[in-house]
């Protein structure tokens, strides 16, 4: 959607309406984030798959920041909506990269700790582990720097 919006130029629009450009970027960005923080706590607690507890609910709320950073990758980096498939497909291998790191024991798995996802599906794993606050808060700020420089350069692009 932000791809068609950038495309139809309806963010123009959008900076003189009284939402802004901004509240609308972050009306767009946040709001999946909180409806997806949302259904997966109550399908977490209906289907018992894992044990929930505060610190499983906490990186729950962690792993909702990759709405963002999904969508402004495409969205920064993505010419069109082709380019924007394309590059959806590229972030797929992205989410799951952490996963497969997560079964391979080498020193190129250190090279995942520069993507977002590892740092929720490291918690994920391990949350009982010692270290888990120091993991959680490398983890947000990795999120919140990644959505920073995204959210940079989207800005540049739509002007």
């Amino acid at each position: 959607m932000l791809l068609e919006e950038r495309d139809s130029e309806m963010l123009t629009y959008y900076a003189i309406a009284p939402l802004t450009k901004k509240g609308f970027l972050l009306y767009r960005l946040f709001f999946p984030m909180l409806i997806g923080f949302v259904v997966s706590l109550i399908v977490m607690f209906i289907v018992h798959l894992v044990p929930i507890d505060w610190k499983r609910c906490l990186v729950l709320w962690l792993m909702m920041f990759e709405a963002p950073v999904v969508a402004l990758f495409i969205a920064s980096f993505a010419k069109n909506k082709v380019e924007g498939l394309a590059l959806a497909k590229v972030t797929t291998f992205l989410l799951t990269t952490p996963l497969i790191i997560h079964f391979v024991d080498s020193k190129w798995s250190m090279l995942g700790m520069l993507l977002p996802p590892y740092w929720a599906v490291k918690l994920f794993i391990s949350s009982t582990d010692e270290w888990f606050w120091l993991q959680f808060v490398i983890g947000v700020l990795v999120h919140v720097f990644v959505i920073d420089l995204l959210l940079k350069r989207f800005q540049r692009m739509i002007g």
